[in-house]
């Protein structure tokens, strides 16, 4: 009986060990989790932003059909870049959104160059 006196130390590190390993996955996974769900919502935001960019140059050509400067603007934490890219027959609008993680968006569009609605969106 006298040779199991110091077998718990040696369980007890073991198990302490699992423990302590299993802590510091499930904090990793939380942590993992959280920074993809917020370049999600950054995606998301970006993809409004560079929609707001869009509506923008449909409402600039709407007042002027012939000011088809670029437009700068931001939205929130957003940097919006908006172009007319083809005037041939069919206008062609490009939309950058740009955000604070490196997140970016771009969107364009083919628009009736009449009614200025949106024909087609394109990636």
């Amino acid at each position: 009986m006298r040779n199991e006196k110091g077998f718990a130390l040696p369980i007890v590190v073991f198990v302490l060990m699992i423990a302590v390993f299993l802590c510091f996955f499930l904090i990793s996974q939380s942590v993992r989790y959280k920074q993809t769900a917020l370049l999600y919502s950054e995606m998301l935001e970006a993809q409004y932003a560079a929609e707001s960019g869009i509506a923008y140059m449909q409402q600039q050509l709407k007042k002027n059909p012939t000011d088809d400067r670029d437009i700068f603007f931001q939205r929130a934490h957003f940097f919006v870049s908006t172009k007319v890219m083809d005037r041939k027959g069919i206008i062609e609008i490009e939309s950058t959104s740009i955000g604070r993680y490196g997140v970016r968006q771009t969107l364009r569009v083919k628009v009736d160059p009449k009614t200025l609605a949106v024909l087609e969106w394109m990636k």
